[in-house]
């Protein structure tokens, strides 16, 4: 694996775009400027200097927790985005659709288990040489009104942006979206947590986002 070129240029907005997570739902410029961004800060994640006889990276700790924020909830805004679309195909029974993005769902959580693990997010011809092959979330749109399917993808979303911002509020009640939650996915931006989905957000607190994760995890963790 070739070591990243980084372009002098573009470091040093890219060093302080990883030192801040400035999203707001109300205001996403930042979030499409960095996601804009992304491969360029993946070149800046794997890049390495020389010195004293070795070869250290290029960002400090710090930075590169801000990195794997980014590339987390840049995974997690694919994920959504690929969620609204599963709604839509399974409400309607287009089986054969269904697959074709579940499969792209498929990848898109390969990338966030990668980003949530801490590592950069190559491009998907290096997924499986980070993170297992993960199972296919089980579609079948006859059952689709239960959404029981879809509750592994709900779990591993959610996870992965807890590790990025951890919550350590008393677990509460979640909002009533529709049992099971069909379709819905947590976002977290600077002005706290939402529930998505499709347009629609939810704001949540972090207890909330505990009982909900709780609620959809009772089919095993």
């Amino acid at each position: 694996m070739r070591r990243s070129r980084v372009p002098v240029f573009s470091a040093a907005l890219l060093r302080h775009l990883l030192r801040s997570f400035d999203v707001r739902r109300d205001d996403l410029s930042s979030f499409r400027r960095v996601r804009a961004s992304m491969h360029d800060l993946m070149c800046l994640r794997t890049a390495l200097s020389y010195g004293s006889g070795h070869w250290n990276p290029v960002l400090a700790p710090g930075e590169r927790q801000g990195y794997r924020r980014w590339a987390v909830a840049d995974q997690a805004e694919v994920a959504a985005s690929l969620a609204e679309d599963l709604t839509g195909l399974v409400e309607d029974g287009l089986a054969e659709s269904v697959g074709v993005v579940c499969r792209k769902l498929e990848t898109c959580l390969a990338a966030l288990d990668c980003a949530a693990a801490g590592h950069p997010v190559l491009g998907d011809k290096w997924l499986p040489l980070l993170v297992g092959a993960p199972p296919r979330p089980s579609i079948n749109p006859a059952r689709g009104e239960t959404w029981e399917w879809f509750r592994p993808v709900q779990r591993r979303v959610a996870r992965a942006l807890l590790g990025c911002w951890p919550v350590d509020d008393p677990l509460q009640k979640p909002p009533s979206l529709g049992a099971p939650d069909a379709g819905w996915l947590p976002q977290r931006y600077a002005d706290g947590w939402f529930l998505r989905r499709g347009d629609a957000h939810s704001p949540i607190t972090g207890g909330q986002l505990l009982g909900w994760l709780s609620a959809v995890s009772t089919d095993g963790a």
